[in-house]
């Protein structure tokens, strides 16, 4: 009997992987989904600790890995991508508001405000 040539999709580490494979991982790197749902996670997790490390955000992470697995349907990975979506915006509806810099129009804006309030009081 003749052997066939098949193909093996294994998950690991990335660390493991460069271990193995010293010439490089080529193709098989991370991809631009997996890598943006991890930002997003990261954006939430620096936000509330206990949110960004949830089963909530790793479920959004692992639905990225099944948008890039390279054997789901279409059909899947369009489910998966509409479930990612719904799960990011869960936990962004989820995280406490996100800090903004002031920039130099606030800066004016209060400048104005302590003008006007110490004008109305003269």
């Amino acid at each position: 009997m003749a052997a066939r040539a098949g193909m093996t999709l294994i998950v690991m580490p990335t660390e493991a992987a460069e271990d193995l494979f010293p010439d490089g991982l080529g193709a098989a790197k991370r991809t631009a989904v997996v890598e943006a749902a991890e930002r997003d996670v990261d954006s939430i997790r620096d936000r509330d600790r206990e949110l960004g490390d949830s089963a909530l955000a790793a479920s959004a992470v692992a639905l990225a890995f099944e948008i890039e697995h390279p054997y789901n349907s279409a059909t899947s990975k369009s489910m998966c991508a509409r479930e990612m979506r719904d799960t990011l915006d869960r936990l962004r509806e989820l995280a406490p508001e996100q800090e903004q810099d002031a920039d130099g129009l606030d800066e004016l804006a209060k400048e104005r405000a302590r003008r006007r309030a110490g004008s109305a009081t003269s």
